[in-house]
């Protein structure tokens, strides 16, 4: 699986929806009693298809240590971190305010400066096969130029336990993101991706104010990775 470079990093949390945890979850936060830290841990157990993701909250480095001496009993423990809070970068503009421009004004497409594309594309390389994972705020599923190519993945944000499917987006950002992977409007207005034949999976880990938490992405991430997904933004 390729997992492209995550256009998220750590920020202080909004105040609208609350942080997952009030502790403190910076990176470079020290457990104690005043201000303990919530860990999100990913682990491997025997038997199981894929990774899973905890979490607990240490007081102190060596609760830390305990607790994740305690995971190590029963599971392999892959990766431990303080559970932070995640935005996405650069979200666009009001939705409703978006015009799609025409192949032409997409110079991100284009030779120099943009990445060139058609030289692809005349060889053959438009994403046919591929599964692009858009780990984000989920997909506007009716879209003109991607409802013919998308599947609802799972909603981390409505059932931490990701039981219900991507139903929309509520901010944008994730259709946005699904565009310039998979943008393929033949019907008007007409926007282009970088790979239009590509099937799209939305995985909705981000409230609509663009934050979540390492936890929520990381259950994402592996749904994704073990769902089909050749790709994962």
């Amino acid at each position: 699986v390729a997992l492209v470079a995550a256009a998220c990093q750590p920020v202080a949390p909004a105040p609208t929806p609350p942080p997952p945890s009030t502790c403190d979850s910076s990176s470079q936060a020290t457990p104690t009693p005043q201000h303990p830290v919530d860990y999100a841990v990913v682990v491997r157990h025997a038997g199981w298809s894929a990774p899973q993701v905890t979490s607990f909250t240490a007081t102190s480095e060596a609760d830390k240590n305990a607790h994740v001496a305690q995971l190590q009993t029963t599971e392999t423990v892959l990766a431990v971190g303080p559970n932070n809070i995640l935005t996405a970068q650069d979200p666009p503009i009001n939705p409703t305010n978006v015009t799609y421009p025409d192949f032409a004004q997409q110079w991100g497409l284009h030779p120099s400066p943009g990445g060139d594309f058609q030289s692809a594309w005349d060889q053959g390389f438009t994403g046919t096969g591929q599964t692009i994972a858009i780990v984000d705020t989920g997909v506007d599923l009716a879209h003109n130029g991607l409802s013919a190519h998308i599947t609802a993945g799972r909603d981390f944000i409505a059932d931490p336990n990701g039981n219900g499917l991507v139903t929309g987006d509520p901010n944008g950002h994730g259709t946005h993101v699904a565009g310039i992977a998979a943008d393929n409007d033949t019907t008007g207005p007409g926007g282009l991706g970088a790979a239009p034949t590509a099937n799209l999976l939305a995985v909705r880990v981000l409230y609509a104010s663009v934050s979540g938490s390492d936890l929520t992405v990381a259950n994402g991430v592996i749904w994704a990775a073990t769902h089909g997904a050749s790709v994962i933004n």
